[in-house]
């Protein structure tokens, strides 16, 4: 399972703790998955694909479907002020119906936490009734945290935001302390028999989320005022072509393809701000083949836009021994690569095509 916007892809050799479980596994009512991650980190992300089960038409029927428990870390391994919050997620499946003969059906999704000494507290609730397989099909779900704020997106074909919520603190405080909001681990629990596609968890620290670039966003635009020929310039969205059971859209893109360069090569004194972090080995890479072009986001992100700035890089484009022929390396909406046997194909005067062979998927772009 893959998604374009949110890596529900096979579990990646990269920075932090991810998992999966094998296509459509089956999960009875009760039973329980766990996926670890990586205690000391500042963002954690948990992604989910399911079937739902049948549900009556019954007036005022609210059906649990599953319970996703994040479970607090020790908060011995950090300040003696620092609290062990657990946070729950909760999918309801609902039908309001009453005398209409369709019903009006709903997913419910809650969030909860618990402090420590204390009992559970909802702090948001949010029915959806568009955008979501409310009977048949499945529906993804990807839930983030980061600076004491959660956000859940969800979707059939489409992620589509849920809620944005901003976790209480222990003592009741407005912005949560980052302390207080650190996992160890994340349960999900079937309150009916399920089918789960996907079931992932990933956790990273915060300079370890994109490889830096050293084009600064004024040298971009006057690269590209210049209208480079090739793969080289301005390239906004064209068209997909998804398999939706395997891949989800993240926006509509805007990018710039740019040369790789040295911090040697750029006149900006941006350069010396660049962390080590953008010299690390970049998950996903090719064997062979070195950077020949960076990819550059420039605007179009929806799902988890506000994680977006234009500047970032949104991916790279390696050498082959074929003309206008590249291996890709492409970074989710979460900012996670996708991994390895990713293509590009430049076709003249206008066209870039990336592939994504495993997820039966391509995205292409057209030059402005």
């Amino acid at each position: 399972m893959a998604c374009f916007a949110l890596a529900l892809t096979e579990a990646k050799a990269g920075d932090g703790a991810e998992a999966d479980v094998p296509k459509t596994e089956k999960l009875r009512k009760g039973e329980s998955l766990i996926r670890d991650f990586v205690a000391d980190a500042d963002e954690y992300r948990v992604e989910l694909a399911t079937a739902l089960p049948r549900v009556a038409n019954v007036p005022e029927k609210r059906r649990l479907i599953w319970t996703m428990l994040w479970s607090a870390a020790d908060a011995a391994a950090y300040d003696a002020d620092s609290a062990a919050t657990d946070v729950r997620l909760e999918c309801f499946i609902g039908n309001t119906w009453e005398f209409e003969a369709e019903g009006k059906r709903y997913i419910e999704i809650a969030v909860a936490v618990c402090h420590p000494g204390a009992v559970w507290q909802v702090v948001d609730t949010q029915k959806v009734t568009k955008g979501v397989a409310l009977q048949k099909g499945h529906n993804t779900l990807s839930v983030s945290y980061a600076s004491g704020r959660m956000e859940v997106a969800m979707g059939e074909d489409y992620l589509y935001n849920v809620c944005s919520v901003e976790l209480p603190g222990a003592g009741g405080a407005e912005q949560a302390p980052a302390s207080c909001y650190r996992f160890k681990d994340v349960m999900l629990t079937a309150g009916a028999d399920l089918k789960i596609d996907c079931f992932t968890a990933s956790s990273a620290s915060e300079l370890d989320l994109l490889p830096a670039t050293v084009w600064t966003l004024p040298e971009i635009e006057q690269y590209l005022a210049a209208a480079p020929a090739g793969v080289a310039g301005r390239w906004e969205a064209l068209d997909r072509d998804l398999d939706t059971s395997l891949a989800k859209s993240g926006g509509t893109y805007s990018l710039a393809v740019v040369p790789r360069k040295s911090p040697s090569d750029s006149s900006s004194l941006a350069v010396a701000a660049v962390p080590a972090h953008g010299l690390k080995v970049i998950p996903g890479a090719p064997a062979t083949g070195t950077i020949a072009y960076e990819i550059i986001y420039l605007g179009g992100a929806k799902v988890y836009g506000s994680h977006w700035m234009p500047g970032m890089v949104k991916g790279y484009l390696y050498s082959t021994p074929f003309e206008n022929h590249y291996n890709l390396v492409w970074f989710d909406a979460q900012k996670l690569s996708m991994g390895p046997d990713l293509f590009a194909d430049f076709t003249s005067p206008s066209i870039l095509t990336l592939r994504f062979p495993l997820h039966n998927s391509t995205l292409r772009f057209a030059k402005p």
